[in-house]
């Protein structure tokens, strides 16, 4: 029986290295010309953004440096069209570690627990913004959606239990490719498969071994490392090294180390960043090559690349209603730059335009959602939300369009005094200051006027002369107001000798337009450097409120009252 495993174990290493000379999932050729080589791991296309990830190491082994690269001179085409190299750096951009566990029920607990602990320790010697993704095998379901949390790593764990399903390399790669699709702006640009399973399902799944081929696996562009935990790995050396390194045969004690010692061999990635046209976007396969022709025509590398997939700006999908003072926003990516209140613009959607303060923000961890506590009230009627200059996670080029408006409703809490006084407030305020200051103005320039009239009665007194035998003179200011009118009027002038005051222009020198004003209805009388008002006849005036009966000797800003007529005067 022994020789017969072993027989078995040599036939379906011969049918894995056959499969695995087919096309892979990007076609490399890596060139030792002048002493250096390359591979491509991915490339990354989000119109129009582009970024290329690969390894460029010397004859020893050590990794080259961008400014090497760069020298070497690098070019890039995207099926016909050349496109511009950009910048060449060390990669720096987050990674996705897409994680698929084999959880078939014949593996053994330990076995099974021990992938589970290998998925931890990646967990742990992750960068601190690198996602992990959970896969089951068999089915190719999504157990755990990106997460970048130790702790959300461990409850995935839990939920991820042995089922009937054998391992599939084809069903596995198709969710992989559908949730990476569905979720592609939010996952980091670097996306990496780690796939765990047993030498036992090489035995007893042949399917396996086509689907490490399969078309399903060309559509992925992207790193795939599939480890293999087996008694006897070097009966693996051939599979190994005929499926250009996408499986690795490991004891299973040694599976952390291989696995940690990858994840250190990505940081040893270059990075090249460009952008592409807007008219490259389209639901298409591109053949994209790279090569560095100084160091020969050899050296070169080929991948298929996906070009249905356009920079999509920050935008919020939906809102919920947590209480009167707080909401929830969901994004759909994860986003920077989203903790500050100025961030957030929210309106009502009626006649008031109603801008809704935002007084505090809490960002999730994931920064796929937000709490917002507004600084008023919420009441029944419709809002719309718009983000102000909210960055993506993946690259802060990527910002929100400010003219992109969410609308949600209030179903609760309908209006009352204070939503009332919540909008009439600032009105109410802006109005009263320009009331104040048009007070203000008014008794300002009524006090400049006051004062330039008595510098003007001043500078008469002093510059009049009055002659031996000639009239007596003053000059006198009157200001006229009437009950049924907020105006006043003034009168400035010399009285000589007397003035008669009344309703009748014909027989006055001053008529006030006054019913209850008679024709002639009083004087006023110079008399030396006092001024005298004598009522005519019966007439009726009053001097400060205070009728009087004949004559009555004026001081300044004593107050004359004739009808319903006021007249201040200013000596």
């Amino acid at each position: 029986m022994n020789i017969l495993r072993r027989l078995a174990v040599a036939a379906a290493v011969l049918l894995c290295a056959v499969l695995c000379a087919a096309p892979a999932l990007a076609e490399e050729s890596t060139g030792a010309i002048g002493g250096a080589s390359f591979r491509v791991e991915q490339a990354y296309v989000n119109v129009p953004e582009m970024d290329i990830f690969l390894y460029a190491t010397d004859q020893t082994g050590a990794s080259v440096s961008p400014t090497m690269l760069k020298a070497a001179g690098v070019e890039l085409n995207l099926g016909d069209r050349t496109v511009p190299t950009g910048i060449i750096g060390q990669a720096a951009e987050p990674i996705c570690y897409l994680v698929v566990v084999d959880n078939n029920e014949k593996l053994d607990s330990e076995t099974f627990a021990l992938y589970k602990k290998v998925v931890r320790q990646i967990a742990k010697h992750k960068g601190e913004n690198d996602q992990i993704v959970l896969f089951a095998s068999g089915s190719g379901q999504c157990v755990m959606g990106a997460a970048e949390d130790e702790h959300a790593v461990t409850n995935g764990l839990k939920a991820l239990q042995q089922d009937k399903s054998s391992m599939d390399m084809a069903a596995a790669a198709t969710g992989v490719y559908k949730y990476v699709n569905e979720n592609f702006q939010s996952l980091a640009p670097r996306k990496v498969i780690l796939a765990f399973t047993h030498s036992e399902q090489l035995l007893s799944n042949l399917a396996l071994v086509a689907g490490i081929s399969s078309g399903a696996t060309e559509q992925l562009n992207m790193d795939l490392n599939i480890y293999v935990t087996a008694e006897h790995p070097e009966l693996f050396a051939s599979l190994t090294s005929m499926a250009k390194d996408r499986v690795t045969a490991v004891e299973p004690e040694a599976l952390g180390a291989a696995v940690l010692s990858k994840m250190d061999s990505l940081a040893t990635a270059l990075e090249i960043k460009t952008e592409l046209p807007e008219d490259t976007y389209g639901e298409k396969m591109e053949k994209l090559t790279l090569s560095v022709p100084k160091l020969g025509s050899a050296v070169t590398s080929t991948s298929t690349v996906y070009m249905g997939h356009r920079l999509t700006k920050p935008a919020v999908t939906g809102v919920e209603v947590v209480s009167r003072n707080q909401l929830q926003v969901t994004f759909n990516q994860a986003v920077e730059n989203a903790e500050r209140p100025g961030s957030y613009r929210i309106t009502s959607e009626d006649i008031w335009n109603f801008r809704v303060p935002i007084s505090q923000v809490e960002l999730a961890q994931d920064g796929r959602t937000a709490l917002l506590t507004t600084g008023e009230e919420l009441y029944e009627g419709n809002y719309g939300v718009r983000l102000n200059k909210v960055t993506s996670r993946l690259t802060a080029a990527n910002i929100s369009d400010f003219g992109v408006e969410t609308l949600f409703s209030v179903q609760d809490w309908p209006r009352d005094k204070g939503f009332y006084m919540a909008r009439f407030r600032l009105p109410v305020l802006v109005l009263g200051t320009l009331l104040l200051v048009l007070v203000v103005l008014l008794f300002t320039g009524r006090r400049k006027d006051r004062s330039a009239e008595r510098a003007a009665e001043a500078e008469h007194l002093l510059a009049e002369q009055v002659g031996e035998g000639a009239l007596p003179r003053r000059w006198v200011t009157l200001f006229i107001r009437s009950r049924r009118s907020i105006a006043e009027n003034r009168w400035s002038g010399v009285v000589e000798s007397s003035m008669l005051l009344g309703s009748d222009a014909a027989q006055c020198d001053l008529c006030l337009p006054d019913k209850r004003v008679k024709p002639q209805h009083c004087v006023l009388a110079v008399e030396g450097e006092s001024l005298l008002v004598c009522p005519i006849g019966e007439a009726s005036v009053t001097v400060n409120g205070e009728r009087i009966a004949g004559e009555h000797r004026l001081q300044n800003n004593d107050t004359i009252g004739l009808g319903r007529t006021t007249i201040q005067l200013v000596l």
